[in-house]
């Protein structure tokens, strides 16, 4: 939203205008406070990177939990609604990591773990900022491995009770792995 901050035209004070009149009032607005550019802060936009990817990867989370209701319950007929909707997250996901490693690359650094942790020491005080939240998409990660891990067990163990599953359902088992 713009704020404006009014003024007096130049000329028109209280003796160009008359005692009794009210001068006119010109809105002028106050310029707008953008976020930094990535080219302005480089690393700015590699930590609001890493907060983009946690945001896909809860909801990814949040999908191999619906996942697993379902494998528990014997549900199968969602299960492939469910894979759709994981593999548009992860493709969401490799776009995050692949501005993140531009991002460090613009800086100097490989995009890899070191390169990362590089970045955040020459950050100095605000290397935390990049660190905490990179902890935070680390874990969310091996949460996100574990529980796939789980679901494939889950899948397969529900494929053999059935005996000869279904081609999508080999599929589906297979990517699960």
């Amino acid at each position: 939203m713009l704020s404006r901050r009014s003024r007096v035209p130049q000329g028109t004070g209280r003796s160009a205008v008359g005692e009794r009149q009210i001068p006119a009032r010109v809105h002028t607005p106050l310029p707008v406070r953008t976020d930094p550019t990535p080219a302005a802060d480089p690393f700015a936009a590699l930590v609001r990177e890493f907060e983009l990817e946690l945001v896909h990867l809860k909801q990814m989370l949040a999908l191999a939990e619906e996942e697993q209701r379902d494998l528990v319950a014997g549900d199968m007929a969602r299960l492939d609604a469910i894979s759709a909707e994981k593999l548009a997250q992860l493709h969401a996901l490799e776009l995050y990591t692949a501005q993140c490693a531009t991002y460090l690359a613009e800086q100097g650094f490989s995009s890899d773990a070191s390169g990362l942790a590089a970045c955040a020491l020459s950050a100095g005080p605000r290397g935390r900022e990049l660190t905490a939240v990179w902890k935070r998409v680390a874990e969310a990660l091996a949460s996100l491995r574990d529980l796939n891990e789980e679901n494939g067990m889950l899948l397969r163990a529900r494929l053999a009770e059935a005996g000869a599953p279904a081609d999508p359902l080999v599929d589906l088992a297979r990517l699960e792995r």
